[in-house]
């Protein structure tokens, strides 16, 4: 896939300009590889807020651990992946210029927006009511389906949910997967099963080495990430079961009542009228999580209420 460079250069003379412009503190940017190419609206680049009009950038923050969603390219070490293509497409629409970077954790990435660190943050955050009480969120991605990994010999064990009953079970710290564990095993206790004992890992490829040690049987994480994470294992560990679920939205995560989210809103819906968004899903072969309209903040949790019984991941 032939991919556009940013070179590490222009970086550091734009993160000057952030620094000038924006009063931040100088962070360390991170160079981004895509292909995407849309024409400015003119439009809603009027609706930009004016002190982003002014700089023409936004500092974004990501966790680039996830591929596909978002990854270090092995050989350049530039951010690669869907929430690269979305966010670049937006910017491109906004007339914006975007600077990555890192904050090292989900939680890190949370305080930042709380804080008013970061304009935004693409990390694969999922929509819930708790976070939604410290920052914005603009949904863009339907998380409907969670994968596991496990050893090739577990492979057909687990078929259902009630099959996680009574076992340990490996999540992402601060991951919405290890409230849905948790979810679930208030279920098995309420039918007489044993409850599901969950072990939190920092990261997947950590949950990966506990799998391959024999420390969790499982490590349930989101489909395209864990399906990537088996593809890349060279056989260690393999994509045991695929669990679907309902009403769960991946979403930017913006500061509280951040001045950006209604524009950031539509810039994703225009992106889903021209058809760009469901191509981008489309070369990253996660078709299935496309959504038919994007909502920002107690909207997204309203849609979630509707599909999940009203259950609300807190």
């Amino acid at each position: 896939m032939k991919r556009e460079v940013f070179c590490a250069g222009i970086l550091m003379v734009l993160g000057l300009f952030l620094v000038q412009n924006l009063g931040r503190k100088a962070e360390n940017f991170i160079p981004y590889q895509t292909d995407i190419s849309v024409p400015t609206a003119q439009d809603l680049q009027q609706r930009v807020p004016a002190e982003y009009r002014r700089s023409g950038a936004l500092l974004v923050a990501t966790h680039p651990t996830t591929p596909p969603t978002v990854f270090l390219t092995p050989d350049t070490m530039q951010l690669q992946g869907r929430e690269i293509d979305i966010m670049a497409a937006v910017a491109q629409l906004l007339g914006l210029k975007l600077y990555w970077v890192n904050p090292g954790s989900l939680g890190s990435t949370v305080l930042g927006l709380a804080s008013h660190r970061y304009d935004i943050a693409l990390a694969n955050l999922n929509v819930t009511e708790t976070r939604l009480k410290k920052i914005d969120f603009v949904s863009y991605f339907d998380d409907k389906r969670l994968g596991l990994l496990g050893l090739a010999a577990t492979q057909g064990q687990v078929t259902q949910w009630h099959d996680l009953c009574g076992l340990t079970i490996g999540a992402g710290s601060g991951t919405e997967n290890a409230t849905v564990l948790q979810n679930h095993s208030q279920d098995c206790k309420q039918t007489g099963a044993a409850p599901i004992t969950v072990m939190l890992f920092p990261s997947r490829p950590a949950g990966v080495q506990a799998i391959i040690s024999g420390r969790v049987p499982y490590f349930l994480g989101p489909y395209e990430g864990v399906k990537a994470m088996a593809q890349g294992s060279h056989g260690q560990v393999v994509l045991t079961a695929t669990l679907d679920r309902h009403g769960s939205y991946v979403g930017m995560g913006l500061p509280r009542q951040s001045s950006l989210t209604p524009v950031i809103t539509d810039a994703v819906n225009r992106l889903i009228e021209l058809g760009i968004y469901q191509k981008i899903l489309g070369e990253w072969d996660i078709s299935y999580g496309a959504i038919g309209k994007c909502y920002s903040n107690m909207d997204i949790l309203n849609s979630v209420s509707a599909q999940n019984d009203g259950r609300v991941i807190q």
